[in-house]
């Protein structure tokens, strides 16, 4: 009983805050509040957690695989490499050559291109070269004071279209000559031009059309002479089904008028195309047309097969041919000397067959093996009229130089020759080259063949010391074919050095000297060239 009494009057005061006695030095107030617990449903679920089981860990002992795989078989990936995009430094657009030497010598040349767009292009060009001095005649019987200027300049505009680039252009062309101490010529020719070709390779058919109008005047003949000439080029080809073959016809038609002489000509050229991994084919044939000019009626084989035997050499086999224009030009480049009496038919190359073998490596050298058989008509030749030795000094004597005369004649040869090269980095180099022409001469034009070549050989040693110096030393010889009736020339000898250098920016300095062997030489036939004699200036690429 005293229990429950005992219980009932701790549960009666345990609300209140009871206040105590100082027992200490502390003074302490107790608050006793009663724990409220409300009766939630399945509370005991919310707070009982499972029972977790520490984990365990069992010792294994770690295999590994001894099977064999190769590296590639790894599943692995590799970063590409960095490499920045490599391109080819333009070249300036601008070039000028400024020299000068003994014998009045000057050579002045100046091109620059404009690029106008990505699309347009003109490129203009400029020259003026030649001598001005006095020199020894044949055996020293007197002196030739001798004058000769070329001037050329030309202007040249190119437009690229989707598929097709327009061209457009024209040059100027000045020769002024004494043809002896006491006469003189000049020559004066332009070109007006324009065409359009494909410029797609992607397309299966390609073209390239041109047309021009070309004039020539010479000055001072005893009959003033001019030629005109409308000119019209085109090539058409067309891909086959296989890329690797192709057909194609070219052409060219001149319609020329010359004092009043009218006449055309027409060449045309249809030929088939193939090539494989080591061989490429060329048949076709060229077919030679003309009106109210000579011969009407000309045909030639335009063939070639190269066959690549080894990695670095192959073997050749051609027979081709083709009309060889005698206009004004082509007689000025003949022999500017020579007199005109009447119009000339072109000539025409009836064959030119060959056998060839070509072989390099890859140290540097290089190997050209030939021989073949030509077939000429009216061919043209610059000679004198049975002209002998004491002519000749008769004529030097009173200071008059020959006159010499366009002749033609069918000619036939056969030729071997040979070109060999070796070129060690950029350091050294050495090329030489030699080619023997057996003439077959009829005895009637044996007085006229006295300068065609019978043997030419050349040989050039180039070395580059140090960086932006090059340096080259060579010799040029030409054997012409024999006459026991008529005065011979000396044969043609030319030991040569040339250096050029670079100084800094563009700017360089170059300089050439020539015949320091001091030969008689004649570049056209009875009249002489310089003897030793040189040019140097600079050059400057902006």
């Amino acid at each position: 009983m005293k229990r429950f009494l005992y219980i009932a009057l701790l549960l009666s005061t345990s609300i209140y805050a009871q206040e105590q006695k100082n027992d200490s030095l502390l003074n302490r107030t107790v608050v006793v509040e009663q724990e409220y617990s409300p009766l939630i449903e399945d509370a005991t679920k919310i707070n009982v957690l499972p029972q977790v089981e520490a984990p365990s860990v069992e010792n294994r002992p770690v295999e590994y695989s001894m099977e064999v795989m190769a590296t590639k078989q790894f599943p692995y990936e590799q970063m590409n490499n960095y490499t920045a995009t490599e391109q080819q430094p333009m070249a300036k657009p601008g070039y000028l050559r400024l020299s000068a030497g003994n014998y009045g010598k000057l050579d002045i040349y100046g091109n620059y291109l404009f690029n106008l767009s990505k699309r347009d292009k003109l490129n203009v060009q400029a020259s003026l070269n030649g001598h001005n001095g006095t020199f020894e005649r044949y055996n020293g019987s007197g002196e030739w004071d001798s004058r000769f200027y070329r001037t050329r300049a030309g202007v040249e505009y190119a437009h690229a279209f989707n598929k097709v680039t327009f061209q457009a252009g024209g040059h100027f062309g000045l020769s002024n000559f004494n043809l002896t101490s006491y006469s003189r010529q000049r020559f004066t020719s332009g070109d007006v031009q324009m065409g359009v070709k494909s410029n797609n390779p992607s397309e299966k058919y390609q073209y390239d059309i041109r047309t021009a109008l070309l004039l020539y005047n010479r000055a001072h003949d005893q009959m003033p002479q001019k030629e005109t000439i409308l000119r019209t080029n085109a090539d058409f080809t067309i891909q086959l089904t296989d890329e690797a073959q192709l057909v194609g016809i070219a052409t060219q038609i001149d319609n020329n008028f010359v004092e009043k002489r009218n006449y055309s000509t027409i060449d045309l050229n249809p030929y088939y195309r193939k090539q494989s991994d080591n061989w490429q084919l060329k048949l076709g044939a060229i077919i030679a047309l003309a009106t109210n000019y000579g011969e009407a009626f000309y045909l030639s084989p335009d063939f070639r097969f190269d066959y690549q035997t080894g990695k670095n050499s192959a073997l050749y086999l051609q027979a081709t041919g083709g009309r060889r224009m005698n206009g004004f030009r082509e007689l000025e480049q003949c022999n500017p000397y020579a007199k005109i009496t009447t119009p000339y038919e072109s000539g025409f190359e009836q064959l030119n067959a060959s056998i060839g073998y070509k072989i390099g490596s890859d140290i540097g050298f290089y190997m050209h093996l030939f021989g073949g058989y030509q077939m000429l008509k009216n061919e043209l030749l610059a000679v004198f009229d049975n002209i002998t030795e004491d002519d000749v000094y008769y004529a030097t004597f009173f200071t008059y130089l020959p006159d010499p005369a366009f002749k033609q004649y069918d000619l036939n040869n056969f030729y071997v020759g040979a070109d060999l090269a070796y070129y060690h980095k950029q350091l050294f180099g050495i090329n030489a080259s030699v080619k023997y022409q057996g003439w077959e001469e009829k005895e009637s034009m044996e007085a006229y063949c006295y300068l065609l070549p019978q043997l030419s050989a050349n040989i050039a040693l180039q070395l580059n010391p140090i960086n932006g110096l090059q340096c080259e030393a060579g010799y040029q010889h030409i054997d012409y074919t024999k006459s026991a009736t008529i005065f011979m020339p000396d044969s043609y000898g030319n030991l040569y050095l040339k250096a050029n250098y670079t100084l800094f920016n563009g700017i360089g300095i170059y300089a050439r000297a020539n015949n320091l062997l001091g030969n008689n030489n004649q570049l056209y036939v009875g009249y002489p060239t310089e003897k030793a004699n040189f040019i140097g200036g600079v050059t400057i690429q902006f």
